[in-house]
């Protein structure tokens, strides 16, 4: 079976959820499952290792007419896109054959308002899920959203989650640090509530004056550096810009916990790295992170999720070693519902039904 994969995801970012989501499930194709992408791609973080990976020919003069692009599309079993964009000159609508899409979110559709280039986006996804023959949703919550959307998808629709690709070499590595700290990874857009994490922050710093956090994530922006400057904590704070596997593997098994306080998530997957590696998560019950978190963490309710209420939470884990480590056995047992396995499993059968 011949598959084709549009790898325009990987010029949009370096490092990120779908990317890794991607890169996974080209690697773990069977022998019978024959990748294609359009060109070669090169990412340092995490490109896709499948030496059956073969480079699907568009030459230039050729990309150029879409008569010509469908043709050779034809010849394609199956085309899953990696993102609502397309690197080539066709709308969804006239691509040719059997279509995948993966729904990772609806953040553009919910905050339409917030963003500048989320007509286009919607646009883009909306043709997508429509053209799709089937689509794949990365949790219960995501396909919720598609469902109130385009209820017409239910019985062409499936839940098929992520999974971490994190892991330690042996379980005696060493901490970096030697204060405590807490753990904040990955974007720091609004919806993410990154300025919350900062005044819970502020609250613990108080009272615990050796306390650090750590931020994974993008270099501050001018509003950043001065929240940090007004809650006098830009001394506290360390930013890691773009570590390894294996030094964020490192810092999610040694902090107190993650802080994950995001306002509507598509999956989570710091949660669930994070708890593979046996750190709690304080985290809000919204969206998807009932699903990801579980058992694995503290999920406070939006109304309640004042400063206060969620240092009280951390401080609970800071006071106690034995609730913390009775929550991080937890985390352990919740992380070890997802794998890349069952997502691969689940994934063919998809692919099958286009056999």
């Amino acid at each position: 079976m011949k598959i084709l994969y549009d790898p325009y995801i990987y010029k949009l970012q370096q490092a990120g959820g779908i990317n890794r989501y991607m890169s996974e499930i080209i690697s773990r194709l069977p022998r019978t499952f024959h990748p294609y992408v359009f060109k070669k791609i090169e990412n340092e973080f995490c490109a896709p290792q499948n030496k059956d990976l073969k480079f699907f020919c568009l030459p230039e003069i050729l990309s150029r007419s879409p008569w010509l692009v469908c043709r050779r599309l034809s010849s394609m079993d199956l085309i899953h896109p990696s993102y609502y964009h397309l690197s080539v000159p066709l709308s969804w609508k006239n691509i040719p054959g059997n279509v995948v899409v993966t729904v990772h979110d609806f953040i553009m559709a919910r905050f339409s308002d917030r963003y500048v280039r989320s007509e286009k986006v919607i646009q883009d996804q909306n043709a997508a899920i429509q053209r799709a023959d089937h689509i794949i949703c990365v949790s219960q919550s995501t396909q919720a959203d598609l469902l109130e959307r385009f209820p017409q998808c239910a019985s062409r629709s499936t839940v098929i989650p992520l999974a971490s690709s994190l892991y330690l070499p042996s379980a005696d590595v060493k901490n970096l640090y030697q204060q405590r700290f807490f753990l904040y990874v990955g974007h720091r857009y609004f919806y993410k509530n990154f300025y919350l994490t900062l005044q819970v922050f502020a609250l613990l710093k108080k009272k615990y004056n050796d306390l650090r956090l750590v931020v994974v994530g993008a270099p501050w922006n001018d509003e950043e550096k001065k929240q940090l400057r007004d809650l006098g904590v830009a001394d506290s704070i360390d930013l890691l810009e773009h570590p390894n596997d294996m030094l964020l593997a490192v810092l999610y098994k040694y902090c107190e916990a993650l802080f994950y306080l995001s306002e509507y998530e598509g999956f989570g997957l710091p949660p669930l790295e994070a708890m593979k590696m046996g750190a709690p998560v304080i985290g809000l019950q919204t969206s998807s992170l009932p699903e990801v978190i579980g058992s694995g963490g503290i999920l406070i309710e939006l109304l309640q999720a004042s400063p206060q209420n969620i240092a009280e939470a951390a401080i609970s884990l800071l006071n106690s070693q034995k609730e913390r480590n009775e929550l991080s056995e937890k985390a352990v047992r919740q992380a070890n519902q997802f794998s890349w396995e069952r997502t691969m499993r689940e994934t063919l059968k998809v692919y099958q039904q286009f056999k």
